[in-house]
């Protein structure tokens, strides 16, 4: 038993944890489904589609049989349908501790079929690998912690799971006397995962430093000189292990010097270690030789831990800004470029996590309207077919498309109804002219039959329309787009000269294929505009929301909406951060803000006041351009301007006040609302006032002050 040192803390624990935390092969996994970097031509499908689509076969899932260890298993799960197949081989991965594996296999399970087909087919691969080269890690550790207490760890026993390789290390301990690294292995077999691999790294390197500490301890017998040497044997085997050679007697007991050459022959050439090694050897003071072998080795060793995983994590994140500015450049994938961009503001781990699992989950999004008047309208789809409309939780259309690479060309696109495996949006076309241009044509969401004119229907390329707003390209017709019709239909369309086609064709006739018929207008630039959105965008199928997002004046008045939509009976409304917007079947879609507003809302109860009711017009501007005013359903007025303050005018008062040209009478503005006298009812304006008497009915107009009125008519 030999001596070892006790300072290296939890370094190599943390680097561990690290790795385990940012798989390091993360990296590799980023060419699934972003697409291929290279161009294909135009037509030629990617061999990786082609297979996704069919699914997976038997000899594609024996390899990943092969690869877990489950060839035992293969007449039990090869007939399972790939997704089950995938629930099977995760279960397991999770079972023997393959955490990139079993964690892609949930992610292709949840995500569908034809994400669990990919998954057999490539995926499982990069996934393993990435297991791979962190067991690689752990493998490290097993070796040094086999190393350190003297066991000589068979094949098998690496290959045992931390914590089974741990209980290796108790029963060696107990056998070979080593008290201490016997307690400490236990306490870290009942512990956690991060413990036992502490353990692995420096636990068992204090606690074999205190069981060698004991022993030398105990023998009293032992001169000074002698514990030195065993003191430093001990270094010497725990240096070796930083280079990975297996502690030998004939290499501890080398004067130190000449130990140091060792280091120097066998540690890597562009590594902080061999830099430090070679500093030492070349030094002729003993002392910079034991520190060397007590201390700086491990410092050096540290040195390289840090600049490996900043390697790693500046490579990563190289990775993941090419991901970005592929998605940007590609126009329709808002969703992947914001995800990116969290990544990239964060730490490595954030990188890692994107790379492995999050550019796979930020592919859906919603395809809007671009054309005014038909914001909030989406392209929706369903059994029933493609059409534009609102967006309305709970009905039968889908708004949330995956978009892929093109299946035809991989620097095009494809849509993918979200939740319908292999589902494409693609042109039904009808009769095609001699030149093979669409006469007629729908769109619709159809499964893939795996054929390469499928293929090329299925694929769509982008052109910018505006900074907004993009077209979509028929890579099967090229001259041909997604086109919005004046109905909620949607199909192929183009531009083209009008004319008036006739049978039998005139000479020198424009024909038919190209022509637009005189009657229909050509708005080709707005039908074929479309806006990228969030997946699974909000409500917009209220009359409210509809006048709000297609109507620009009303909306930068309004500003953004700061509460959900209300109801009250027949009447809706909602807030926004300058207004209210009401509706109501019978008045349509109006607004209140402002002054107005505020007495509406706080002096008259709004709609549910019984002379005013929902608004049936915005806030408009008088003529005099002084004053503002609302009517509203039940017949009243509410008129403000900044010397008299908002006030409501109603019932018989205000019918003859709109009589007399409202506020371009002499009465100018209301100076009150109507309220309560002896005889009636009575309002104020600026000019004088107007009474209505009960007794009688009539209606009293006065000039001057409302207390001391110059004259009446007819006379009070």
């Amino acid at each position: 038993m030999t001596a070892n040192r006790n300072s290296t803390g939890g370094r190599r624990a943390r680097r561990w944890a690290a790795a385990a935390a940012v798989p390091a092969a993360a990296a590799v996994l980023a060419a699934g489904l972003a697409g291929p970097s290279t161009a294909v031509a135009a037509g030629a499908p990617t061999a990786a589609n082609a297979r996704a689509l069919s699914g997976a076969d038997s000899a594609e899932k024996l390899k990943v049989l092969g690869e877990m260890g489950m060839l035992g298993d293969a007449s039990k799960l090869l007939p399972l349908s790939d997704r089950s197949f995938v629930a099977e081989v995760g279960q397991r991965a999770l079972a023997v501790g393959k955490k990139a594996v079993s964690e892609t296999a949930r992610l292709a399970w949840a995500d569908g079929d034809s994400a669990c087909t990919r998954w057999i087919q490539e995926l499982f691969f990069h996934a393993l690998r990435s297991d791979q080269e962190n067991d690689w890690g752990t493998l490290a550790l097993k070796q040094h912690a086999a190393e350190v207490v003297g066991l000589n760890a068979t094949p098998q026993m690496l290959g045992l799971g931390v914590k089974n390789f741990v209980f290796e290390i108790y029963n060696w301990a107990v056998s070979s006397s080593q008290p201490k690294v016997k307690a400490a292995a236990l306490a870290a077999y009942r512990s956690t995962d991060a413990a036992q691999l502490a353990f692995l790294d420096t636990g068992v390197v204090e606690a074999h430093n205190h069981d060698v500490q004991d022993k030398i301890d105990q023998d009293e017998q032992k001169d000074q000189q002698q514990k030195e040497q065993e003191k430093s044997r001990a270094a010497k085997r725990n240096a070796l292990t930083v280079v990975r050679v297996m502690p030998t007697d004939e290499l501890a007991n080398l004067p130190d010097q000449q130990f140091i050459s060792e280091v120097v022959r066998r540690a890597e050439r562009d590594t902080n270690v061999y830099a430090a090694a070679l500093a030492a050897v070349l030094s002729e003071d003993p002392a910079a030789w034991k520190e060397f072998i007590n201390a700086g080795i491990y410092r050096a060793r540290d040195a390289d831990t840090r600049r490996d995983a900043q390697q790693r994590a500046e490579a990563d994140r190289r990775r993941t800004l090419e991901i970005r500015t592929k998605a940007a450049q590609s126009l329709v994938h808002p969703a992947l470029v914001a995800a990116a961009d969290t990544a990239l503001a964060g730490g490595p781990a954030e990188v890692g996590n994107f790379l492995l699992y999050g550019q796979y989950q930020t592919l859906a999004q919603s395809l809007e309207s671009g054309r005014q008047g038909k914001r909030g309208r989406y392209l929706n789809g369903g059994s029933s077919g493609v059409w534009l409309g609102p967006n309305k939780p709970g009905s039968a259309g889908n708004v949330t498309w995956t978009i892929r690479p093109g299946i035809a060309n991989p620097d095009c696109h494809s849509f993918e109804m979200s939740g319908n495996l292999n589902y494409f949006l693609v042109p039904d076309v009808g009769s095609l002219s001699p030149n093979g241009n669409p006469l007629l044509s729908s769109v619709s969401v159809s499964p893939s039959d795996d054929s390469d004119a499928f293929r090329r229907k299925a694929t769509w390329c982008v052109e910018k329309r505006s900074p907004e707003t993009l077209a979509f390209k028929s890579f099967a017709y090229p001259n041909y787009y997604l086109r919005q019709q004046q109905d909620s239909s949607v199909g192929l369309g183009r531009s083209g000269p009008k004319c008036e086609p006739t049978e039998p064709p005139k000479p020198g006739q424009i024909p038919p294929e190209i022509c637009l018929p005189i009657w229909n207008p050509d708005n080709f630039a707005a039908e074929t505009a479309w806006r990228v959105d969030v997946p699974n965008p909000p409500d917009t199928s209220s009359e409210i929301t509809q006048r709000w997002l297609n109507d620009d004046g009303l909306r930068a008045r309004a500003g953004e909406p700061v509460d959900a939509e209300q109801a009250d009976g027949p009447v809706r409304w909602r807030d926004y951060q300058h207004a209210r917007l009401y509706w109501r079947q019978d008045t349509g879609v109006h607004e209140v803000r402002d002054h107005i507003l505020d007495a509406y809302l706080k002096r008259f109860g709004g709609h549910r006041f019984a002379n005013f009711g929902p608004p049936v017009t915005d806030q408009n501007v008088t003529p005099d351009g002084i004053g503002r005013y609302n009517h509203f359903a039940n017949g009243g007025s509410i008129y403000w301007t900044p010397s008299t303050d908002a006030y409501g005018v109603w019932g018989a008062i205000r019918a003859k006040w709109a009589e007399m040209g409202w506020e371009r009478s002499f009465l100018g503005y209301p100076t009150s609302d109507e309220y309560a006298i002896p005889e009636g009812r009575r309002s104020t304006f600026q000019g004088g006032r107007i009474d209505w008497i009960a007794s009688t009915g009539k209606i009293v107009v006065c000039a001057g002050s409302s207390d001391q009125p110059t004259s009446c008519n007819p006379p009070a």
